[in-house]
């Protein structure tokens, strides 16, 4: 079974090149049993955290911890993806990304908001809509829960 694995390049403190493969027990199993091994960097990047793909599309996404952006790639070979298109500017140290047929969803540490990205039918990253973080203390929607509400209805 391969994985896709993400960390932090040099403008994180980190040693990674960008998106490697790690491979545990056979390629074809689909068990993750076997010896693990790190496989093959599959494409350059800048401090790509967090990754996740497409739920239809030979696309996997990533945070770009360094460029506080998204960025896809596709896959043009086994193990080998080729960008799809540039960053995508998000907002502060975006931690999480979750994909969906139509846009993605990132998650932000710098200021708690999170960032709508929308996706064209390739795959690519497109416009962003953000919504800010909730402030419990202000928010008209706090019923003593410890959650709050912003106010606004998510359209994902």
């Amino acid at each position: 079974m391969r994985y896709l694995l993400g960390g932090y390049g040099p403008s994180r403190g980190g040693s990674a090149e960008g998106i490697g493969l790690l491979q545990a027990g056979a390629v074809d199993s689909p068990l993750a049993s076997g010896p693990l091994g790190v496989g093959d960097l599959v494409v350059a990047a800048d401090s790509p955290a967090w990754l996740a793909w497409h739920p239809s599309l030979e696309v996997v996404y990533a945070t770009l911890a360094g460029q506080d952006a998204v960025q896809a790639f596709v896959r043009d070979g086994e193990q080998t993806f080729t960008p799809l298109g540039g960053p995508v500017s998000v907002g502060p140290d975006p931690v999480h990304v979750l994909a969906l047929p139509q846009a993605l969803i990132v998650a932000r540490a710098g200021d708690g908001a999170i960032a709508r990205v929308a996706v064209d039918e390739s795959g690519r990253p497109g416009a962003v809509t953000e919504w800010p973080a909730a402030d419990a203390a202000a928010s008209d929607g706090d019923d003593g829960s410890g959650f709050a509400s912003a106010g606004a209805d998510l359209d994902l």
